[in-house]
């Protein structure tokens, strides 16, 4: 396939080795239908989830509110997960609620073919991803980026039948962070061999987010592609390693991939302007890579395509205040066309050309359609005219169509040759552009990666900003960062607008409302009419309760731009004032400006059921379902306007029975626009409780003067304040009773939250000093002082957690960490030693003392303890490298004795590790490196020449072509320096200080700059590797070059 344009709210793993497995439907059968399976399946958690709020301050990653996955608790337990599925005549298709909504499968029933990685038995969940949770498999769906906190955690999914006698799966979701609404549906209509696929995004609140490539991570580099080293990289199994490509410039819509060994593939096509995210992924086809198939797959090795809205997946991009957008892709199986160069949403192209002379070709053309075509026509075009029809009888789904066909050139230049593929009304199928339009193919492995040299220009306001405005966009959390730059750009010019906006959003969105306002004044002197500052100064006015003159900068902002926002606003005071007349009209002139918005529609509904006017309310809910059916606002607000319908209130409780947070978001929206009573009745539809349902329970209990029915069942979940709704109710708590120890403590989650660290930390210790030992928030205060410097005070609140739970494995482990600071590490393993079977399926625990074993020479204990290990009821990990660490060890330091039989007889068996620990074990190079080195030296002590040079030659052989990521070369970088002593014992000293020369080489390269430990590191090296083999003792340790830290996420970490 031309993949120039191949490249994220999907996710897909595409397995390039599929299990072919027999559907039990006819592909004749036309019958469209839905229906539900379950399906067993072994899945290997974490659970429970991490009970620790994940602030971004301090663990660098924007998952607040939400938990981070489990990283404690490892077991493999037998599920049963309902899937719910679509099929048609050609296609099978299966959503998982339980892993996020994610397109389980997608079988053609054509070719009998699994066209996405499809986990039969097991599902392998590790610590990746912006959630700390990744599971492998199926087509991943993701907002607010990739790999996003739910994608594999339970969402509301949903099925129906349409009208047309189409049918869908549906999983409608809020985000919690944005408070974005999204729903995403897989469609099947009959007689197509396509899934069409749906996606709203809604941002519905007033204050939240707004032919070459890149590689993963480096994104100031582009990249040649599909060419790269002289190797065309569109072929999974050209590359070597795990990595990444952002496609930058895609200018056609489609992508996909074509499994050559077994002649099948799949087609995404969208309209790239909705849709320009393309990346292609590869976990690499060495043979060091393939590990990867364990962890993530069931024993198979597979790449991964994306598609979505945002170009490069660590980046956000943004939606305006009271918006939505709207997209579709389209998804189909290919049969035997090979590469397709061309594609549309109704079929996929292979279209070459030979020349047979200056003026003949012969044009090569293979089809695939998803749906019937009679009588279609083929054009081929050049510049622009038609020098070729080619009539085909028809074209269906079941068959591709492969043709060659010999044509008269208008001119000689073959590269300005196009073809069209038309029905017989001539409208439009699919086409392949002439390789004139397409990207020219280059190989920039050889232009050497450079900064940008910083100018003058980036040192002013405007340049200062552009840095800020950046780190806005990453995907990882740079508050305090970006708060720096913003008052260094007030430093360079104190009336900078943009610099006072953004900051003054971000005390806004913190409750901060006196310093909000301050920024939006200085910013409103320079520009006095920007509508996006008017906004949000007439929004901090609002909370402000001055509603006068929050209307006439609100108004003003309508002006420019932000009229539906700031009438939804103006409708929200009226209603809070009980002004119904007031907010119809608002609502009104809202929705005028913009109709395809929920809100206006919904809040209508309501303000006309106040007014009595039944008919009409049932009117604007129809028009609000119309948009957007799944929403549970829209369930909801039937059932405020039919209260006496109790089946309503039913269903409602039932469906979101499992999903309590979907419905406390309908509540605090309805609450924070007025709607004390619906909100309260709203509330009585919750069937799970957590602390912030609670918070609202007793505000709206005050608010209506009437009790709310007891809930008994608690969320398995925690839900942590954040929503600016809950800083306002906190605030006020306090201030009616200020010994509530426990608003304190979710007030300080609040402002920790928001980057306001020591208002967060003080708000915490009130609680604490009030009495509140909640154990998540000693943590917290352990883990916030830790930060700023203060040991002493962290370690009392830590004692303090850990005297109130002994058996947490988190805090257990920040105990053993304190106790080896300050006791000593001995007096750590006798505690690890004293508490390591309490801890049964903790394995980072269990690693913890072997690593200290390790570490510190307790090689018996640590022997002993692993011949006692089990780790087969886990994929993730070995302990293999401590047993080989170990005899390696052991082997090293019989060499020190010159006991070189004795240590040859353990080097080589090192790598037998023992049966309860070798699951999945595979040596890594610099390990094999080193081991077949020192099996060289002691046979060259014992007079073996022969036989060690055979081992060192042997060791030279492990060689990868590292083109990619700075990791994996800098991994590699040290079976060089391996190897360097391997050619001085063949005598081959040139080369070795060639070897060692790349050591320092790599350390001074750009590639390291932002790691200075791995500089540092290859440095050294390159230093002691010019010592002389035999005073190994000085460029060697017993343990290598590096301690080894056992990793139990996933070994490509």
């Amino acid at each position: 396939m031309n993949q120039k344009k191949l490249l994220v709210a999907g996710i897909i793993s595409l397995l390039l080795i599929i299990p072919v497995v027999a559907d039990e439907t006819s592909a004749q059968n036309p019958v469209v239908k839905i229906y539900e399976i379950e399906e067993e399946i072994l899945e290997h958690n974490q659970l429970p989830l991490d009970p620790y709020p994940p602030f971004g301050l301090l663990t660098g990653y924007i998952t607040y509110p939400f938990q981070f996955y489990g990283s404690k608790y490892f077991q493999i337990d037998k599920k049963k997960i309902k899937i719910l599925v679509a099929e048609n005549e050609y296609l099978k298709i299966g959503m998982a609620p339980d892993y996020g909504g994610r397109l389980w499968f997608i079988f053609d029933k054509i070719r009998k073919k699994e066209v996405i990685h499809r986990n039969f038995k097991e599902a392998k969940f590790y610590n990746a991803g912006m959630g700390y949770q990744y599971l492998g498999g199926g087509m991943e769906l993701n907002i607010p980026n990739a790999h996003s906190h739910t994608n594999a955690r339970k969402r509301e999914c949903t099925m129906k039948e349409n009208q047309d006698g189409s049918v869908s799966l549906i999983m409608s979701n809020t985000e919690k962070i944005g408070r974005l609404h999204w729903s995403v549906t897989f469609t099947l209509f009959p007689g197509e061999a396509r899934i069409k696929q749906d996606v709203r995004v809604a941002n519905e609140t007033h204050l939240y987010p707004e032919n070459s490539g890149a590689l993963h991570g480096e994104y100031e580099n582009e990249v040649s592609w599909p060419i790269y080293a002289n190797k065309d990289i569109s072929i999974l199994k050209n590359v070597d390693e795990a990595v990444g490509f952002y496609m930058l410039n895609a200018r056609e819509g489609y992508m996909g991939y074509y499994n050559h060994d077994e002649n099948f593939g799949l087609v995404h096509y969208a309209d790239v302007n909705d849709l320009p995210g393309k990346k292609y992924w590869s976990w690499g086809w060495h043979v060091t890579a393939l590990e990867k198939r364990f962890t993530h797959a069931e024993d198979l090795n597979y790449g991964e395509i994306q598609s979505g809205r945002i170009v490069i997946q660590e980046k956000f991009d943004k939606i305006a205040p009271m918006s939505a957008v709207e997209f579709t892709h389209y998804w189909y199986p290919v049969g035997a066309i090979g590469s397709f160069n061309g594609a549309s949403e109704y079929a996929a192209i292979n279209f070459t050309m030979d020349r047979i002379s200056e003026a003949r070709a012969v044009a090569n053309v293979k089809i695939q359609v998803n749906k019937k075509y009679e009588n279609p026509l083929l054009l081929l075009k050049q510049n622009g005219r038609t020098i070729k029809e080619i009539e085909l009888s028809s074209l269906t789904p079941q068959t591709p169509v492969s043709l060659s066909e010999e044509f008269e050139l208008m001119d000689p230049e073959i590269e300005d040759i196009s073809l069209f593929l038309v029905n017989k009304n001539g409208e439009p199928i699919s086409n392949v552009l002439s390789l004139a339009e397409k990207p020219a193919r280059y190989d920039s492995y050889f232009n050497a990666h450079k900064h940008a040299e910083q100018e003058r220009k980036d040192f002013t306001a405007e340049g200062l900003f552009a840095k800020a405005e950046v780190l806005f966009n990453d995907w990882f959390y740079h508050l305090p960062e970006i708060k720096e730059i913003l008052r260094e750009v007030l430093l360079v010019d104190p009336g900078f607008s943009r610099a006072h906006t953004e900051l003054g959003l971000l005390e806004l969105r913190g409750g901060k409302l006196d310093k909000a306002l301050e920024h939006f004044n200085l910013s409103l002197k320079r520009i006095p009419d920007d509508g996006r500052t008017l906004y949000y100064k007439g929004l901090t006015l609002m909370y402000m309760g001055n509603f006068r003159e929050a209307k006439y900068f609100l108004r003003h902002a309508g002006r420019f731009g932000y009229e539906y926002p700031e009438r939804i606003a103006e409708a929200e005071m009226a209603i809070k004032r009980n002004d119904l007349d007031e907010a119809d009209i608002q609502l009104d002139k809202a929705i005028a400006v913009k109709g395809n918005i929920l809100k206006g529609h919904i809040f209508k509904a309501l303000v006309e059921t106040r007014l009595g006017n039944s008919r009409e309310a049932e009117k604007w809910l129809a028009k609000a379902s119309s948009l957007d059916a799944e929403n549970p606002f829209v369930s909801c607000t039937e059932y405020l306007i039919k209260k006496s319908d109790n089946s309503i209130a039913e269903t409602i409780a039932k469906r979101y029975e499992d999903f309590p947070d979907e419905l406390l978001e309908v509540v605090v929206t309805l609450y924070g626009a007025g709607f004390t009573e619906e909100a309260f009745q709203t509330l009585e539809l919750i069937r799970t409780t957590n602390c912030m349902v609670e918070l609202y329970r007793t505000e709206l209990e005050v608010l209506t003067g009437k009790n709310a029915r007891d809930i008994t069942d608690q969320s398995t979940a925690a839900e942590f304040a954040w929503r600016l709704e809950e800083y306002f109710i906190l605030k006020k708590k306090i201030k009616q009773d200020p010994g509530d120890a426990g608003s304190y403590y979710h007030l300080g989650n609040f402002m920790y939250a928001h980057d306001f660290e020591m208002d967060g930390i003080a708000h915490w210790e009130k609680a604490h000093e009030l009495g509140y030992k909640n154990k998540v928030m000693l943590i917290s205060l352990y883990r916030a002082n830790k930060k700023l410097g203060h040991g002493n005070e962290a370690y009392e609140y830590l004692l303090e957690a850990y005297m109130s739970d002994k058996n947490d494995p988190y805090i257990f482990e920040y105990y053993v960490d304190e106790i080896i600071k300050r006791e000593g590490i001995e007096r750590a393993i006798a505690l690890m030693e004293q508490r390591y079977g309490e801890f049964k399926n903790v394995y980072p625990l269990k690693a913890k003392l072997m690593n200290t074993y390790l570490n510190n020479g307790h090689y018996d204990k640590l022997e002993a303890l692993l011949m006692k290990s089990n780790l087969h009821d886990t994929h993730r990990m070995s302990f293999g490298e401590f047993w080989k660490d170990l005899r390696m060890a052991e082997g090293y330091n019989l060499l020190r004795e010159e006991k070189y039989a004795e240590a040859l007889e353990v080097f080589t068996k090192s790598v037998e590790v023992p049966s309860n620990i070798s699951q999945h074990y595979m040596p890594l190079f610099v390990s094999q490196a080193r081991r077949l080195f020192y099996m060289g030296y002691c046979n060259s002590k014992l007079g073996n020449q022969k036989k060690a040079e055979e081992l060192w030659e042997e060791a030279l052989k492990l060689k990868r072509d590292i083109k990619y990521q700075a990791a994996y070369k800098f991994r590699d970088l040290r079976t060089v320096y391996y190897q360097a002593f391997c050619l001085k014992g063949l005598g081959r000293f040139d080369e070795a200080e060639r070897y060692i020369t790349l050591l320092a080489d790599y350390a001074k390269s750009i590639s390291l700059e932002n790691n200075p430990e791995a500089q540092k590191m290859l440095l050294i090296l390159s230093i002691t590797g010019l010592e002389d083999m035999d005073d190994f003792e000085k460029w060697d340790s017993e343990l290598g070059l590096i301690k080894v830290n056992a990793n139990f996420n996933a070994p490509e970490e």
